[in-house]
């Protein structure tokens, strides 16, 4: 079987297989940029919800350009991975101010955005402009590592460069995205990691590791990565006007820019707070008079680390000045002032909550207690 026949027997397979989903619908390159980035670790039925919410919120690539970092994150909030977001926004604007407010249109422009690699570039470049670049995922990856019996690890750039360029050899240049949806559409569906169909499969007779049966032994097989293990201390405090404090997380660490409650992070698990003066927030009362209690536990595993989350919670229904009095010479709205300045917490008006982005376990637990 010749390039040209096993290109059309693909094609004719994914014509008869292909999905309606409403980015493989649009040659608009924004959506489909948007879409690719959405997608990173996501999947399909959670994208499309968020594919459609960004595009309702931000139309275009102007009105996201335009957003702040907040409404963006804001937008992101249960997708996870927060960095994709805050690059998403910071590409945006690059291309209103470096590309006439356009996606750009070649493979090297797309690479030097905030947050798009080899793969985002090749996946918007074949199917935005139809250009004959393989967007290789880790469906694709296993596909053609199969097909051309080699062992590639992506993460060193020589190795999936020789991997790029084995797979830009069968590439259809007449129909590029296409050809790659299928690659992807068969990596989802018939060349599974664990139990591969081979006799469906479009590829199978020029397919290398089945030729060989060898089909299992192809990828290599992902390097497993030793979870940091996290404690987490938060405090839910109201005060006496309906006010909770919050912080915003810094950089360099998990969630940056988003929104969190008052934290302790422990070292071990042995640990537990007693006193508001655990979480420096001694200015909202005597701790002798309001002691938080726990109200709730969660864990949650990210890509590189585990996080051990305890919840309290502390609502004042007096007014605490009289309480501030008794222990400082200054009144309760400047201890709150100067408290804010040196730490970083703020109040921040119960109903106004949800206009803030905040991970998804910390906006489960506010939308809980703020339901009691």
């Amino acid at each position: 079987m010749t390039d040209r026949q096993l290109r059309q027997r693909v094609l004719s397979w994914y014509d008869e297989h292909k999905d309606d989903w409403p980015w493989n619908l649009t040659d608009d390159p924004y959506a489909i940029w948007l879409s690719e980035t959405i997608l990173q670790q996501t999947r399909i039925a959670t994208g499309l919800l968020y594919y459609q919410k960004f595009l309702d919120r931000f139309p275009t690539l102007a009105s996201l350009a335009a957003a702040t970092v907040d409404d963006v994150l804001a937008e992101w909030q249960g997708l996870g991975y927060y960095s994709r977001a805050r690059r998403l926004h910071a590409a945006a604007q690059v291309m209103m101010e470096q590309h006439a407010g356009k996606v750009p249109d070649t493979l090297d422009a797309l690479r030097a955005l905030p947050g798009v690699g080899p793969y985002t570039a090749s996946a918007v470049g074949a199917f935005a402009y139809g250009i004959a670049s393989t967007a290789i995922d880790g469906n694709i990856h296993r596909v053609l590592s199969r097909y051309f019996y080699v062992q590639v690890d992506l993460a060193k750039a020589k190795e999936r460069k020789a991997m790029q360029d084995l797979a830009d050899e069968i590439i259809s240049s007449d129909r590029p995205g296409d050809w790659n949806r299928a690659l992807m559409k068969i990596g989802s569906t018939i060349c599974t990691p664990k139990t591969p169909r081979c006799h469906h499969c479009p590829l199978a007779s020029r397919c290398q590791a089945y030729l060989q049966q060898d089909v299992m032994k192809y990828p290599l097989p992902k390097k497993k990565v030793k979870l940091r293990e996290r404690w987490f201390h938060y405090l839910y405090a109201m005060d006496h006007q309906g006010r909770v404090y919050i912080q915003q997380r810094g950089a360099g660490d998990i969630w940056e820019g988003m929104y969190e409650l008052p934290l302790i992070e422990a070292t071990d698990s042995e640990y537990t707070p007693t006193s508001l003066e655990d979480w420096e927030l001694s200015h909202l009362g005597r701790s002798e008079a309001y002691r938080p209690r726990l109200s709730g536990r969660d864990t949650r595993v990210l890509s590189h680390q585990r996080l051990y989350i305890s919840y309290y919670e502390l609502t004042c229904d007096e007014d605490l000045r009289p309480a501030m009095a008794a222990d400082v010479d200054i009144d309760y709205e400047q201890a709150f002032k100067l408290h804010s300045t040196e730490s970083g917490v703020r109040a921040v008006s119960s109903t106004h909550l949800a206009d803030k982005p905040f991970p998804v376990s910390l906006r489960r637990y506010i939308d809980l207690q703020q339901e009691q």
